[in-house]
């Protein structure tokens, strides 16, 4: 049965779950970085490959029409992303402009009522503002975090005429006039539908970067094995911004029985930190924050402790056999003198006081406190076992914590100068031997916990944004240690995009026939005219681009798919 030890109660004990152990904040300026983020992300420009092909504009056309539109480009400016978290939802709103450069249409043939076409257009999409708007809900469950994404709304201005200079202009302008969104309206309809699978992706998206956040796994010590999980328990998006808080959970297989771990651990029970737009205690603004709770930590120190992990019986270092010829060169000549080269000896180290945490500015940023391990030296002497010394060792052993790429990576630093000796006397050894010891105690601790001992923390993946500027400030109760940062959107370079072949509507390859009916798009009927009350069919230039809007629209609808991915 794995121990677990409990943030409830007034002291932790093996047994109970860690409710506040980690809190991750995005602020308000944070989820305005990531914003600028996707901006930087979305191409400002789209090649379109040339489109051609025929068009029936109605049964009777004996010529069916037959048209091509030269190359384009596709232009989007991206205004403003804004992300902003309220009302328990984060609210995505993007804002652009949708153009084009020139190009021309050639059109030939017959089309409806027009007969014998045979017509050069200058074509260009105008300026168009574009809207895209969606909600997010993050819900924290038993399997992590649970992201529930709204269907996307998208807004289209109303498009003006994009032809000019024939007279399919004419015939443009005629329709617009009747329905200045009737293009948008076109446009809109293509693409919607390929934002149906937009709302899916990004919670597929949010929950694999924020599931990084979740910890599993098993750290080896001695011959126990300790097991450290962390995941969600508490999710708030409101005027703080992004809060995602996690509980956790260290277990231990073996308890020794060498060390009074039923005892318990005294804790903080300071609850969740207070979050804000600066850094606790300080005027510094920051965007991302990573807090790490004292209570949690301590517990998983109270779990190496209990592990027996310093718990040692040394009679041979390195599977050789511990003698006082080996001790001789850590505790000097008058031992050496008295016990010769070859008597049997050992060293025997017994922790008295749980491992605590410490939190301080700036690198290393975590202390961990050792105090009351009780160090004894025994030595065969005359065929009998004799302490030689005896020594009460206190230690501030460091934990550094570096940015490295997209994780904080850790490592403990165990240097002479942060040991302490106290000598409990000793008549073989002169005073002075306590530091002589010092060596002895690194030896035997950097066996026991390696450098690389402590786990690595995964960062959420920020869409190539780098994490500019790391400090470290804990809160003035010393509860909780908070890592702060910028996010930098300043080398985030815009997606790189193929171009589209706009043969294939969609940009996908998914082409076919398109049907139209531009008598009924235009108002036209069997006995009325068109456009109106006393206006003529004959009059009137019908508009023989169906698939060329369609074309437009789908090139629109792919600009779309192509900001998602």
């Amino acid at each position: 049965m794995l121990f677990f030890l409990s943030l409830q109660a007034l002291a932790a004990s093996l047994g109970d779950p860690v409710d506040e152990a980690v809190a991750v904040h995005l602020t308000q300026g944070g989820l305005a970085a990531v914003g600028d983020v996707v901006e930087a992300l979305l191409p400002p420009r789209f090649e379109v490959s040339a489109l051609e092909g025929t068009f029936a504009c109605a049964e009777a056309d004996e010529n069916p029409l037959s048209y091509q539109l030269d190359p384009l480009t596709l232009l989007l400016e991206v205004q403003d992303v804004q992300l902003v978290a309220a009302e328990g939802q984060l609210s995505l709103a993007l804002y652009a402009t949708l153009g084009s450069t020139g190009s021309t249409l050639t059109a030939r043939g017959d089309c409806s009522v027009l007969t014998g076409l045979d017509e050069v257009c200058a074509v260009e999409l105008p300026t168009t503002g574009v809207e895209l708007h969606m909600a997010v809900e993050l819900v924290a469950d038993e399997q992590g975090l649970d992201a529930i994404v709204s269907d996307p709304t998208f807004d289209l201005s109303p498009i003006g005429n994009p032809l000019s200079g024939c007279t399919l202009s004419s015939a443009m302008g005629t329709l617009l006039g009747q329905d200045p969104a009737a293009i948008s309206g076109l446009i809109a309809g293509l693409v919607e539908p390929t934002l149906a699978d937009l709302a899916p992706t990004v919670e597929e998206a949010l929950e694999g970067a924020l599931g990084s956040l979740a910890l599993d796994t098993d750290l080896a010590l001695g011959g126990s094995t300790l097991a450290l999980h962390l995941e969600p328990t508490r999710v708030e998006l409101a005027e703080p911004g992004m809060v995602v808080g996690l509980g956790g959970s260290v277990g231990l297989d073996h308890p020794s029985d060498c060390v009074p771990w039923e005892a318990g651990l005294a804790l903080y029970q300071a609850g969740w930190p207070p979050l804000g737009e600066t850094a606790a205690g300080s005027s510094l603004a920051y965007d991302a924050g990573l807090l790490l709770g004292a209570d949690f930590v301590d517990s998983a120190l109270f779990a190496v402790w209990a592990s027996g992990l310093l718990c040692q019986d040394v009679s041979d270092l390195g599977g050789a056999a511990l003698t006082s010829g080996v001790l001789a060169s850590f505790l000097g000549d008058r031992y050496a003198q008295t016990f010769g080269e070859g008597a049997p000896a050992r060293v025997i180290a017994t922790p008295r006081d749980p491992l605590r945490a410490r939190f301080e500015h700036d690198q290393p940023p975590l202390h961990v406190d050792l105090t009351g391990l009780d160090l004894q030296v025994i030595t065969e002497l005359d065929g009998r076992q004799v302490q030689v010394a005896a020594v009460e060792v206190s230690a501030d052993i460091g934990v550094g914590v570096a940015l490295d790429g997209g994780a904080l990576t850790t490592a403990l630093l165990m240097t002479p100068d942060r040991f302490r000796f106290e000598e409990l006397g000793s008549e073989y050894l002169d005073p002075g031997y306590g530091e002589g010891l010092g060596g002895l105690v690194l030896s035997l601790l950097g066996s026991l916990l390696p450098a690389d001992l402590l786990p690595s923390f995964q960062l959420p993946y920020l869409l190539g944004a780098e994490v500019g500027g790391l400090w470290w400030i804990p809160t003035e109760d010393g509860a909780w240690q908070g890592a702060y940062a910028l996010i930098d959107s300043s080398a985030v370079q815009p997606v790189a995009v193929p171009g589209c072949d706009a043969q294939a509507l969609g940009c996908d390859g998914s082409g076919g026939g398109v049907e139209f009916d531009l008598n009924t798009a235009l108002g036209c009927g069997e006995s009325a005219g068109c456009g109106g009350e006393g206006s003529s069919c004959s009059t009137v230039a019908v508009v023989p681009v169906g698939r060329l809007l369609l074309a437009l629209g789908a090139l629109a609808g792919a600009a779309a798919r192509r900001r998602r991915r």
